[in-house]
């Protein structure tokens, strides 16, 4: 569903079609707190090169291709100087700031109505992502996962949201017994296809 695919920065935008061999590193939500990795574009073309001269995605079929490409990584990226960098604090807290104005503007446009509500992508947020939402002019805000210490503050930003498969408990067409998600759950747990 590409729901788990990492985005990379390509210039000054960012793509999350990757090509064979590019390098992928720990990824989460904008929102969790975790600052943006910035890697060297140089050594990512390098990657991606290395695998295409080895037959690209069939590369990865042969038993030891983690070893070799771990291995080219390092001899490229341990010439560098400096071959990563973290985004600034500040730099972080501009990009939540731009995304949350920028999903109310549009969503306001579209819909041609005012936004108040915020529901956190994959369910989670940080501290910042609260305080700038304020700052957006969201009223509250709607997790899946909320520490228990967030949740006890009974704030209206710190909202636990309904998981998706409870709504087909809601009367209606299609409506589902409590037995029913429950093995659904269970079935989505065992092809490991949760999603959160």
């Amino acid at each position: 569903m590409g729901l788990d695919v990492p985005w990379v920065g390509e210039g000054e935008s960012y793509t999350n079609e990757l090509k064979w061999g590019t390098p992928i590193y720990r990824h989460a939500s904008r929102f969790s707190g975790h600052r943006r990795l910035m890697d060297d574009e140089s050594i990512r073309q390098s990657c991606i090169g290395w695998v295409e001269s080895r037959g690209g995605a069939t590369y990865f079929e042969e038993k030891h291709w983690r070893l070799g490409l771990n291995e080219h990584f390092h001899a490229v990226a341990d010439k560098k100087p400096m071959p990563f960098r973290y985004e600034t604090e500040q730099e972080q807290a501009e990009r939540i700031r731009e995304g949350l104005v920028r999903a109310k503007m549009v969503l306001e446009t579209r819909l041609n109505k005012t936004i108040q509500y915020l529901c956190y992508p994959y369910g989670n947020a940080c501290e910042k992502a609260v305080s700038i939402s304020k700052e957006a002019g969201y009223l509250c805000n709607f997790w899946c996962d909320v520490d228990e210490g967030l949740a006890a503050r009974d704030s209206r930003f710190y909202i636990r949201r309904v998981k998706d498969d409870y709504l087909m408990r809601l009367p209606g067409k299609g409506r589902k017994s409590l037995t029913e998600i429950f093995r659904g759950k269970l079935q989505r747990r065992i092809r490991t296809l949760d999603l959160y």
